[in-house]
């Protein structure tokens, strides 16, 4: 694995074609969490992974698709085409650069722009082959509630950056809303100015260490299985005159 406190020399003689984008966001996580989150838990998911599959690993993209939090202080956004026009910059870099497998890594639910923008650059270029996967979805699908800075975000955090995070006096908070309200609501109207959608109480470091490596497991998994169905991926024949 090679990153950014590598030299230039380091990553060239480096021999991976892969490397790997973590997305994240800065936008407000109540008053237990920092705004940092996302971009933090992309980061350290992010550099196990590569760890393991041996890519390079690039610095995390701490802005996203933040439209919905606005009302938090703290809170800063880009608009969609713009994430659009920075993921699009970043892949040509790599491409430039000789990398043929690129994994964008989501850790923001609002950044739904990246998925029609995977599947363009791959139309538009014929390069390499960029790839996308979003391990936190598969915490906040089905039934849960837990959905922003409530039970896994603050058990991560615990685990990864603080322990003695202020949670015992917050309690759980499942709004009558649905996720797709935030369009027009946004998450401090949806949650009536709690600012988390879940039940942070409960949350241990013990938790958090659990998630982590479920986490980087299956950011893993989803790497190797992608790379393993791409190996077998016919080559087009050229239409003969």
């Amino acid at each position: 694995m090679v990153n950014q406190e590598n030299t230039s020399l380091e990553i060239g003689n480096c021999k991976t074609a892969l490397a790997i984008i973590p997305i994240g966001a800065t936008e407000q996580h109540a008053r237990h969490l920092p705004v940092m989150t996302d971009a933090f838990i992309a980061d350290k998911v992010c550099a196990e992974a590569a760890k393991q599959i041996k890519a390079y690993w690039l610095p995390v993209q701490p802005f996203g698709t933040s439209l919905e939090n606005m009302d938090g202080p703290g809170t800063v956004t880009l608009r969609p085409l713009t994430l659009r026009s920075v993921v699009y910059d970043l892949v040509d870099s790599l491409y430039r650069q000789g990398y043929q497998k690129i994994f964008v890594i989501n850790f923001h639910g609002g950044n739904f722009i990246l998925k029609p923008t995977i599947r363009e650059l791959n139309y538009d270029r014929k390069e390499g082959t960029v790839f996308y996967l979003d391990p936190w979805a598969k915490l906040t699908a089905g039934p849960s509630f837990d959905l922003h800075a409530g039970f896994a975000e603050t058990a991560l955090m615990r685990y990864l950056w603080k322990d003695n995070l202020k949670c015992k006096h917050l309690r759980a908070v499942k709004p009558v809303h649905q996720r797709s309200d935030l369009d027009w609501i946004g998450m401090v109207g949806a949650t009536k100015g709690a600012g988390y959608w879940g039940d942070p109480s409960r949350a241990t470091p013990a938790e958090g260490k659990r998630i982590f490596e479920q986490l980087a497991a299956d950011t893993v998994a989803g790497i190797q299985r992608i790379l393993k169905l791409h190996a077998r991926k016919p080559t087009k024949k050229s239409r003969k005159p």
